[in-house]
């Protein structure tokens, strides 16, 4: 009775290692892509030829949305590219940094500065944005990186806050700036997570702020904070999350404690520090800490005001939004809100993969993925000459490609 009860043990250990959680039996697919029938955008995408093809995940593990997260998180052997730091003083004393990465090699057919703005409590310094930069200068790139205040662990602030999840005033400095020191450049916006959500809530608060850009790419967000992180708690691996994300931004709050916690301002804002750095969840962090110092009734509210899904439908130049099924991070229901977007705007496109994670997208092999360019890198890097190709072709599209200061409008 024990080898046959044994042989079941193994058999029933191994059907749910590798087909319920690795899910190694699933089939690869192509892209599902969501967008209208203009001529704009079906140019773009008959030049993606990555569009057209089977995302390949490493067999063994890639198929589990998990695991590319957790090797994500994990991947430190990247190439550290050299940047030149800038700093800007904002109107309440925050200083904002930036990084900006030139090109190593020039673009044949412009001056073209990709703008990038990281995911949550990320920086220049975090391994998939040191990636990014390192793609994008060999393409002919310049690339632009902010830093999110209090992100970056050697630089101290100066007023008694960090980022948020929905203000977006850092950016548009950087943006000022960044045309300032280039105004020839034509800007591409590049946004991951939390930094895609800010970004496309950035396009959206005005038509101004789209006026230097050619086009906005957004990865892995999720649209609305307050779906997401309630989506987030109703599952325990969903509260796992949850926690991991929260002790990254309490990581941020204890590095400057001494000026985010002085007397005046946990008087000011009723704020106790005590209850806030032993925080457990994302909801106790926003209820007792962000809401207050940015001056909303509520957490609800403070999510909705940091939302895309309420500003996305007034972004009118090219977007490529990306996202995977298998995504932890951004259950399903979320994703209704991109397909909707493209569907019904002329320069929209939304790429949804069924495999990928959260920013994971490792390619081919069997254990060891074949690259450690990620599969979005590719993707970016083809929209982008798609972009540039197309509005140059055709200058009556919404491109900016005569630089900083000269948009080209319908």
């Amino acid at each position: 009775m024990v080898e046959p009860f044994m042989v079941l043990l193994l058999f029933l250990l191994f059907y749910l290692v590798f087909v319920k959680f690795l899910k190694v039996n699933e089939p690869i697919r192509t892209p599902e892509l969501h967008h209208s029938e203009s001529k704009f955008i079906q140019s773009v995408v008959k030049s993606c030829s990555i569009l057209h093809e089977s995302y390949q995940p490493p067999w063994l593990w890639g198929k589990c949305g998990h695991v590319q997260t957790m090797v994500y998180t994990l991947s430190h052997v990247i190439p550290r590219p050299e940047g030149v730091r800038h700093h800007i003083l904002m109107s309440d004393g925050a200083t904002c940094y930036f990084d900006v990465f030139e090109a190593t090699r020039p673009h044949d057919k412009g001056d073209y500065t990709v703008v990038v703005y990281p995911g949550i409590a990320n920086s220049s310094e975090n391994t998939y944005i040191r990636n990014v930069v390192h793609c994008a200068q060999s393409y002919g790139y310049r690339v632009a990186v902010l830093n999110h205040l209090g992100a970056l662990e050697t630089v101290p602030i100066t007023s008694p806050r960090i980022f948020s999840y929905g203000h977006t005033e850092e950016f548009g400095a950087m943006i000022e700036k960044v045309l300032e020191i280039y105004p020839e450049t034509a800007l591409l916006g590049v946004g991951f997570s939390l930094g895609a959500n800010l970004l496309m809530k950035y396009m959206g608060e005005s038509k101004t702020n789209q006026a230097a850009f050619m086009c906005a790419i957004s990865v892995c967000q999720g649209y609305d904070a307050k779906r997401a992180i309630v989506g987030m708690v109703n599952t325990i691996k969903g509260r796992l999350y949850n926690l991991a994300v929260t002790m990254n931004i309490l990581r941020v709050l204890k590095r400057h404690k001494k000026a985010l916690f002085t007397p005046s301002v946990c008087d000011t804002h009723d704020i106790d520090p005590v209850q806030i750095l032993g925080a457990t969840c994302l909801e106790t962090i926003d209820e007792f800490y962000s809401r207050k110092i940015y001056g909303f009734s509520s957490h609800e509210e403070y999510y909705d005001r940091a939302s895309s899904c309420y500003y996305i439908n007034n972004v009118d130049i090219p977007v490529l939004l990306i996202n995977s099924r298998d995504d932890p991070l951004v259950h399903d229901a979320l994703l209704e809100v991109p397909k909707k977007y493209a569907v019904s705007h002329d320069k929209a496109l939304y790429v949804l993969t069924q495999h990928g994670g959260h920013l994971g997208y490792y390619e081919g092999g069997i254990v060891i993925p074949r690259s450690t360019t990620p599969w979005y890198e590719r993707v970016l890097m083809q929209y982008l000459d798609a972009i540039i190709d197309t509005a140059r072709n055709d200058p009556a599209n919404n491109c900016n490609v005569n630089g900083g200061n000269a948009a080209l409008v319908v």
